[in-house]
């Protein structure tokens, strides 16, 4: 069958420390916390220094892909790409098998917040009230059931992920409180 791929974009503002923020993300158990408790996400981590990430670390994670649903799906990602230095960082993890989707790259950026800032997502300008940091993810994934990849992507995938991440932001506040920024 067809493969097609799929990107999501998601950004949040954290009135946050990059240095914080970064130390949170690279330890990759805090995503069991970042996971909503009905996608019942167990980790293993495998060549991994003190649970840190590193580049050509691996994970397996198991979830359930559609909450309530009892199938189990057990993926397996690779640390592909590190930036762990400098007002600019990210981590890009990418599946090396297993899952529902055929393949799967996701970018982790974090950014040193600045005064005003352009969303990428959304093209609105906003001004920070106080310096912080931006995280921006960006997935880009492949489903390979031909014909019904646009309608399982619209009518499951796209609103999963956007409650995972709608979930994410919220704890992440909850971790870095004060989400601030007004339009301006």
């Amino acid at each position: 069958m067809n493969k097609h791929v799929f990107t999501f974009e998601t950004e949040l503002w954290l009135q946050a420390d990059l240095d914080a923020v970064w130390d949170f993300f690279s330890q990759p158990r805090n995503l069991e916390q970042l996971t909503p408790d009905t996608f019942g996400t167990r980790l293993e981590f495998h060549d991994l220094n003190g649970f840190y990430m590193k580049k050509g670390g691996q994970i397996t994670v198991s979830l359930a892909p559609i909450p309530g649903l009892p199938a189990v799906s057990k993926w397996h990602l690779k640390f592909e790409e590190m930036l762990d230095s400098g007002p600019n960082r990210k981590f890009i993890d990418v599946q090396t098998s297993g899952g529902f989707f055929s393949s799967w790259r996701h970018e982790h950026i974090f950014d040193k917040g600045t005064e005003k800032f352009l969303s990428s997502k959304s093209g609105t300008e906003f001004s920070a009230k106080k310096p912080g940091t931006w995280c921006r993810d960006k997935i880009e994934y492949g489903i390979s059931l031909g014909p019904l990849s646009p309608i399982i992507n619209e009518k499951i995938i796209v609103p999963q992920l956007a409650k995972l991440f709608t979930y994410r932001a919220e704890k992440l506040r909850e971790l870095f409180p004060a989400e601030n920024f007004k339009k301006s």
